[in-house]
């Protein structure tokens, strides 16, 4: 039967489930005193302080202390990891010390000479709420690395990568939950318990960095093709654990030398794998991210625990803390996936994953309502799912957000693209702007056209190369290691080129209906101008009558106005006013009327050849309407350019009536008709003669 990646990844979390709970059980064995020792160096003594009222009654805060339970105290019993103490005999003593003291708290009270006098202090359970911070720490690091690596491995069970990595996180949250009991204990735990997990402890460490070693001689690039390095990594590191198990070694402090000359192994490996992928960017790249993941969180647990305690020297740092390192680590190869695709793995990994970390954090945290707080089970589930649906989620999503925030700006690029195609003149403009827009969304490291036509678009070397065909030639391009070569091409890339190419092909269509309309169209004007023209300028000359001279000239004119307009989609306001005005005084001067015109300054820029004809054709009729009616001397116009609309003043000193008293004509209803489809208003009103006030919006978007 075929198990699915959900049910591994289910089985992984309910294995870390019951490891984190007999962790909580090891650790609630710890008896409590309720009391804080430390060692005051000036003074060279050992004191101790009460942290509850159970003790406040029995001394004072910095009080002397001599013995507990018959035993001296001393630093050996005070060290947070007894593998670093410098001899067998102080880590045997140790064991047994704790031991003893331990059997002597199973009576409920063990004695103590506090400032001379001995005192019996009173013991008690621990409970959950006494667990300190240091042990949920190291809980919680255990749980998120070993959850990365299994998510890992989960999705690549076949991968030999895969497979040490998953290892390397079992092995760290073997570690850092056997810690976390120990490190973490108020004073008393059984000797026999803190020897069992020290020995765990440092089975977890020394085949983290086994894991490590093997892991770098197969990935990225397998170093040995006729040799298998891993069961030589294994047999190294199972000897050095054997050795300190069974105390083979001269002190404890070896096991971390022989850890050392392991970890120093991987120098080696890196620097091979470095080596080989030399021609390789994306390889090169995802290793120097893998390399880096790697040696910021070993190099500095290296350098604060591992090398001073081979050295004989204190560490500098709580063994407990410096698990962070580690996190950071196996947070840093998640990110390395989501950019890389380390171990072949993409995105959608991490979306998984955080799914399932939502679900699982919801019954981890139902179950601790229940047994820690007493809340029943409807409450506490309703709770669960309030609180991972109002914390978890909008973190989750604000997370992605800002990881995928490039993705966000897809549809913003896609609406670009699209008024910038539509707007191409010719095919190869258009396809020049099509490229360009690929180019700068994937920031390609290579772009090459290469013969041959392909059908559909294709990602090659394992997403290193994306081919994608040609709008319309029989070639193809091909784009080679995207953002620069820090990652790979993925399904996401490919669906955006596919949809791409169908813009860019609706563009190609929209285009070519658009030249053959402007063909039909020049044909069209060209039989009006060569007929109609004829016909109309015949008859100007052949006729003697003025009134018809003057229709058949206005014919004309409007004639040449549609045969001439532009087969662009803009046009320039500044020169369009200038022709304008040059009609208008041509027209007024045959009448003897004179022509007053004054402008602001224009935009130089071009705004819709379509608006632009609307308001000449306003213009006009206004100017025949003053030819007809008005009997003027005089006309002024006055036209403004203010917050993006064109404002006109016509006015004239001929004779007018009252505008609310008018029978519209056809020409006056088409002037209102056309600010109309413009978004503007006309208005009329009877000063001296008649004024007519324009408004029209210009449309800053389709300037160019």
């Amino acid at each position: 039967m075929k198990i699915s990646s959900q049910h591994r990844l289910l089985f992984a979390s309910i294995i870390l489930l019951l490891g984190v709970l007999t962790a909580i059980e090891m650790a609630l064995k710890a008896p409590m005193l309720d009391i804080h020792i430390t060692y005051e160096s000036n003074s060279q003594q050992y004191l101790i302080s009460p942290t509850s009222p159970s003790t406040q009654n029995l001394f004072s805060n910095n009080s002397k202390i001599e013995s507990l339970g018959g035993i001296k105290i001393r630093h050996e019993l005070l060290v947070e990891e007894p593998d670093q103490l410098n001899s067998w005999t102080d880590y045997n003593q140790f064991m047994v010390d704790m031991k003893q003291l331990y059997q002597a708290s199973m009576k409920g009270q063990i004695s103590a000479v506090i400032n001379g006098e001995s005192i019996e202090l009173p013991v008690r359970e621990r409970r959950l709420v006494d667990l300190p911070w240091l042990f949920w720490l190291q809980a919680v690091i255990a749980s998120l690395v070993f959850l990365i690596a299994a998510g890992v491995y989960a999705f690549k069970v076949n991968n030999v990568g895969a497979q040490q990595f998953f290892f390397a996180g079992f092995a760290l949250g073997v570690s850092a939950l056997s810690a976390a009991v120990y490190s973490s204990r108020e004073f008393l735990l059984d000797g026999n318990l803190i020897l069992i997990l020290s020995i765990s402890n440092q089975f977890g460490a020394v085949f983290f960095t086994v894991a490590l070693v093997a892991l770098l001689g197969h990935y990225p690039q397998k170093l040995f093709k006729r040799f298998n390095l891993t069961p030589w990594v294994v047999l190294a590191g199972s000897l050095n654990w054997i050795l300190f198990s069974m105390q083979i070694y001269p002190d404890p402090s070896w096991v971390y030398s022989g850890t050392l000359i392991l970890f120093a192994i991987s120098f080696v490996l890196a620097f091979q794998q470095w080596q080989r992928t030399h021609n390789l960017p994306i390889e090169r790249a995802s290793l120097k991210w893998y390399l880096l993941s790697i040696y910021l969180g070993t190099g500095l647990f290296a350098a604060f625990i591992l090398i001073p305690v081979s050295l004989g020297v204190d560490p500098t740092a709580s063994q407990g803390m410096m698990f962070l390192v580690f996190l950071f680590m196996f947070v840093g190869i998640a990110f390395g996936i989501i950019r890389y695709r380390l171990f072949d793995l993409d995105r959608w990994w991490f979306n998984a994953w955080t799914w399932f970390l939502g679900g699982l954090l919801l019954i981890l945290f139902d179950a601790f309502l229940i047994s820690a707080i007493g809340m029943n089970s409807e409450n506490a589930l309703m709770l669960s799912l309030a609180l991972i649906g109002w914390l978890y989620f909008p973190i989750r999503q604000l997370f992605m957000g800002k990881l995928f925030k490039k993705e966000n700006k897809q549809n913003e690029q896609i609406n670009h693209l699209i008024q910038k195609l539509f707007s191409a003149q010719n095919a190869n403009e258009l396809n020049q702007i099509w490229q360009e827009n690929l180019q700068e969304t994937w920031g390609a490291l290579d772009l090459e056209e290469v013969k041959g036509k392909i059908k559909a678009i294709q990602m090659k070397g394992s997403g290193q190369v994306l081919k994608v065909p040609h709008l319309f030639n029989e070639t193809h391009l091909l784009f080679s290691y995207p953002s620069k070569g820090s990652r790979l091409f993925n399904k996401q890339d490919v669906h955006l080129a596919s949809l791409f190419s169908q813009i860019g092909q609706q563009a190609l269509i929209g285009l070519s209906a658009r030249e053959q309309a402007i063909e039909e169209k020049n044909r069209i004007f060209s039989d009006l101008h060569d007929d109609v023209g004829a016909k109309l300028l015949s008859m100007l000359y052949k006729t003697e009558d003025s009134s018809l001279q003057q229709i058949t000239r206005a014919a004309l004119q409007d004639l040449r106005d549609i045969v001439s307009q532009p087969n662009t989609t803009h046009a320039c306001l500044v020169e369009s006013l200038y022709h304008w005005k040059e009609e208008m005084q041509i027209r007024l001067s045959e009448k003897q009327i004179l022509l007053h015109w004054s402008q602001s300054t224009m935009p130089s820029k071009k705004f819709s050849s379509l608006t632009l004809n609307h308001i000449m054709r306003i213009l006009r009729e206004a100017t025949n309407n003053i030819l007809k009616h008005a009997k003027a001397t005089e006309v002024w116009i006055n036209i403004e350019h203010s917050q993006d609309m064109l404002n006109i003043e016509i006015l004239d000193n001929g004779k007018t009536t009252d505008p609310n008293d008018w029978n519209l004509g056809r020409g006056t209803r088409n002037m209102r008709h056309r600010c109309q489809l413009l978004g503007g208003q006309v208005k009329w009103k009877k000063t001296k003669g008649c004024q007519v006030n324009i408004s029209i919006p210009l449309d800053l978007r389709s300037m160019t």
